[in-house]
C-alpha cells in the first residue's frame, strides 16, 4: 500500500519531490517497524522453546528426585542426575541466547548485542559455580561413602581382634 502511494506520488510530482521522498521515509519505517516485530516474535518464540525444554529438564529432576526419596535409586545416583539435569538446563539457555544474539546486528543495536553478551557471561558463571557445587557434593559423598566402608572394616577387625583376644 505505501508503495503503490510512493509510485503514485512519483508519477504526480515526480521522483525527486519533497512528497516522493516522505513516501520513501514511510516505507523504510513501516519495513524498520515489521523486521523489529518479526525480530520481537523470533524473540518469543526462542523464549518460549526454551521454556518448555527447561520445564522437561525440571520434570525428570523431580521424578529423580521422587526415585532418590522412595529409596529406589542411591544418593551418589541423584547428585549424578542432579548435575547431567544442570548441564541440560545449561545447554538450553546458552542456545537460546545464542540464537537471539545472532539475530542481533551489534552495528544497527550495539546496547541489545551487549546485554545479551552479558547474560551469556552471567549464565556462564553461574553455570560454573552450581557444577562447582555439586562437584563438591559428589565429593562429599564418596568420601562420606569411604569413611563408612573403612568405618565398618574397622570395627570388624576390632570385634575380631578382641574376640581372639578372649580366645572366642
Amino acid at each position: 500500500l505505501a508503495r503503490r502511494e510512493l509510485d503514485l506520488v512519483i508519477q504526480r510530482y515526480g521522483a525527486e519531490s519533497r512528497a516522493a521522498q516522505d513516501a520513501q521515509r514511510k516505507i523504510v519505517e513501516i519495513e524498520r517497524a515489521a523486521r523489529e516485530q518479526r525480530r520481537q516474535l523470533r524473540e518469543i518464540e526462542i523464549s518460549e522453546s526454551a521454556m518448555a525444554s527447561k520445564q522437561k529438564v525440571e520434570l525428570e529432576r523431580q521424578n529423580l528426585q521422587a526415585q532418590y526419596d522412595a529409596g529406589l535409586i542411591y544418593r551418589s545416583d541423584l547428585l549424578e542426575g542432579e548435575r547431567q539435569f544442570e548441564q541440560q538446563k545449561y545447554a538450553i539457555q546458552s542456545q537460546a541466547l545464542a540464537e537471539r544474539m545472532a539475530m542481533v546486528d551489534p552495528n544497527l543495536n550495539p546496547v541489545e548485542y551487549a546485554r545479551i553478551k552479558d547474560e551469556i557471561f552471567q549464565l556462564e558463571q553461574q553455570h560454573q559455580l552450581q557444577v562447582n557445587q555439586m562437584r563438591n557434593q559428589q565429593a562429599l559423598e564418596n568420601t562420606a561413602v569411604l569413611r563408612g566402608m573403612f568405618g565398618n572394616i574397622e570395627s570388624g577387625w576390632a570385634n575380631a581382634m578382641a574376640g581372639m583376644m578372649k580366645g572366642t
